[in-house]
């Protein structure tokens, strides 16, 4: 069974795109799934394939029934504020130019994320969106600080690697061993409090080795999750994804 759900996107600046799926590859589909509503960032600093990534794995998970009665809908807008977010569960801040354009762009309201994810919504960030909300990016700058307990190094390297996924990753987001994984100059973290690590870099590529990778924080009422590789770019890891997503939105 197939739902399709339209929301109108009336603020200026956006536009909006949705899918929604069956999803109980394990157990009976249920009548009444439960729905994650999803706003991904799609800005003039947002990498066009991280946001066409993040959208085809929400579609694979809906269509392939990866996380047991639950489905996604999604919206994209290049305005993030009160009134963007208003409707939404959780926010995805994609690999973008760099963490810094996020803070200073104009149309990014640091200060509205803030309060949303406070209140009890999720946040995602991966790659940029990492660096932006982390609490510091050693040597450079402050972010958001809506990973409170995590700050993050500066890395160069472009290219496929290999993540060691802990415990805590393998509950969460159902992976376990060592997962490749690409890298475009995302974070390497790492955590000072009550922050848990999901991934660590598994080899020196990154001048990291056992670095966080995947890391989980709350800030206020809400959660948060922050990515230093791309899960949603090649070879993907659509689910992987998608229980990041329902970790932070605190419906699972």
């Amino acid at each position: 069974m197939i739902f399709v759900l339209f929301f109108l996107f009336t603020t200026i600046g956006s536009a909006s795109v949705m899918a929604t799926g069956d999803n109980s590859p394990t157990t009976t589909y249920a009548s009444n799934p439960v729905i994650i509503k999803v706003l991904i960032y799609n800005g003039y600093d947002a990498l066009p394939s991280s946001v066409y990534g993040i959208e085809s794995s929400l579609n694979y998970a809906n269509s392939h029934n990866s996380v047991p009665n639950v489905k996604f809908s999604y919206a994209t807008s290049s305005y993030i504020n009160s009134a963007t977010l208003s409707s939404y569960d959780v926010l995805i801040m994609p690999g973008g130019s760099s963490g810094i354009s996020y803070l200073m762009n104009p149309r990014i309201r640091g200060a509205d994320i803030k309060k949303f994810v406070s209140s009890g919504k999720g946040y995602v960030g991966i790659c940029a969106g990492s660096y932006a909300a982390s609490y510091r990016v050693a040597g450079y700058y402050y972010g958001w600080g809506i990973a409170p307990h995590v700050s993050s190094k500066a890395v160069c390297y472009v290219g496929q690697l290999p993540i060691a996924m802990t415990s805590n990753g393998k509950n969460v987001l159902n992976y376990g061993g060592i997962q490749t994984v690409f890298h475009w100059n995302g974070p390497a973290m790492y955590i000072n409090g009550p922050a848990f690590s999901m991934a660590k870099y598994a080899n020196s590529r990154t001048h990291y080795m056992n670095y966080e990778a995947i890391v989980g924080d709350t800030y206020g009422s809400g959660r948060v999750v922050l990515s230093g590789p791309h899960p949603e770019v090649y070879p993907t890891k659509p689910e992987m994804l998608a229980r990041m997503i329902m970790w932070a939105s605190k419906k699972s």
